[in-house]
């Protein structure tokens, strides 16, 4: 089985299975040679194809995702008590009365390969779930 492995600046990697190129049917009506590899779909497998901008686009949300687990981690090294994520949200439970502020502070703590980019956390303490807009 053929991979295209894809390091983040994290070290980790995402991984296309199955990997090769192929001519595929473009939107427009095209025949283009393209990567495709093999994704997983309502218990079976099919055969989805890729691009560059499609393949940023990964990038750059597995780099969002490392940097909010990281965050998270440093929030549970500070006592709070990590429930789930819920796209870029990070809900968490904490003894009454902590602040905010340093809930906040932990979420924009980084690590060296991230550490120049600009983060900011905004949230709420609240007695249940709720969607911030």
């Amino acid at each position: 089985m053929v991979y295209l492995a894809m390091r983040l600046p994290s070290g980790r990697c995402v991984y296309y299975p199955h990997v090769k190129t192929a001519l595929v049917k473009t939107p427009w009506g095209e025949k283009k040679l393209a990567v495709t590899y093999k994704k997983a779909k309502d218990r079976g497998f099919y055969r989805d194809s890729t691009y560059g901008g499609k393949m940023v686009e990964n990038a750059v949300q597995a780099i969002a995702r490392d940097v909010m687990y990281y965050g998270a981690q440093q929030a549970s090294k500070e006592g709070f008590n990590i429930l789930f994520t819920v796209y870029d949200e990070v809900i968490g439970l904490s003894k009454e009365g902590r602040d905010i502020r340093t809930f906040n502070e932990a979420l924009c703590k980084t690590e060296n390969w991230s550490r120049d980019i600009p983060l900011v956390a905004d949230g709420q303490v609240l007695r249940r779930y709720q969607k911030l807009s």
